[in-house]
């Protein structure tokens, strides 16, 4: 990502007639290229303060989000996807690596604690590690097991039907250097609930639920509240679309605009 990062830079710097907003906001768009190649085709973002981009800036420290995202997946596509994964109408989200990190065993615990007719399956989306044993493991002496699903080697293209597809997004990690699959389910109209601290509000916003990662008793009262009361579900994802715009190119482009003005 860095690479990817500091490649978008240049090349908008190496742009001598982009001397407004528009200008930059058009070169923004005419980026998108650079990430067809890399195969994102659902969504790039970019976040960091590193000592190279703000020596680059006039040494001012500067953070950037690089943002692509499709348009709404048609309802065929959704199910297209679903029936392709053997996946049920409704389910639980959770994209990343399976990695400790990334607190999946939080999740299985809590699916553990709801009732039956609040216990959604959960799908998790990511690279196998050593950790996935553990997850299963603990799936199995909770009586969990057929509640979880793991796709791995899932092409970028089938991101969005999965992210739309889904009741909730959770995502219980320890820490991040942003969390951008919170804003992937958000941008997808996807009410998220994640950890508290670190950056996660930063990604998430305030129309998302917020738990302590290792409190699964938590985590099992928000999910009930997300997946019974319907009304806080479209509270959420309405927040949270709003929440998001700040990531759009006009707003990109403004910012990166204001750091050459200052």
């Amino acid at each position: 990502m860095r690479q990817v990062i500091y490649k978008i830079i240049f090349q908008i710097r190496e742009q001598p007639e982009a001397s407004g907003l528009h200008e930059i906001a058009v070169h923004a768009q005419g980026l998108k290229h650079i990430f067809d190649e890399l195969r994102l085709h659902f969504f790039v973002a970019g976040i960091f303060c590193a000592a190279g981009i703000s020596d680059f800036l006039q040494h001012k420290a500067a953070r950037f989000w690089i943002y692509s995202m499709d348009d709404d997946t048609e309802e065929e596509r959704i199910e297209e996807i679903k029936n392709k994964y053997k996946l049920p109408g409704r389910y639980v989200l959770n994209v990343g690596t399976i990695e400790t990190r990334k607190n999946v065993m939080l999740i299985v615990q809590a699916l553990a604690l709801l009732s039956p007719d609040t216990r959604l399956p959960l799908v998790v989306v990511g690279k196998e590690t050593a950790y996935k044993k553990l997850v299963v493991e603990e799936a199995e002496r909770l009586g969990v097991t057929d509640s979880i699903i793991f796709l791995h080697q899932v092409p970028f293209s089938e991101f969005p039907a999965l992210y739309q597809g889904a009741e909730v997004f959770v995502y219980p990690s320890r820490f991040e250097g942003f969390g951008i699959p919170l804003v992937e389910a958000i941008e997808s109209g996807v009410p998220v609930i994640t950890s508290v601290d670190s950056c996660f509000s930063e990604a998430a916003g305030p129309g998302s639920l917020y738990v302590d990662p290792t409190n699964r008793e938590e985590l099992a009262f928000q999910l009930s509240r997300v997946v019974v009361d319907k009304t806080l579900r479209h509270q959420m994802i309405v927040e949270g679309k709003k929440f998001t715009t700040q990531f759009n190119l006009e707003n990109i482009a403004r910012n990166i605009m204001a750091l050459y003005v200052a």
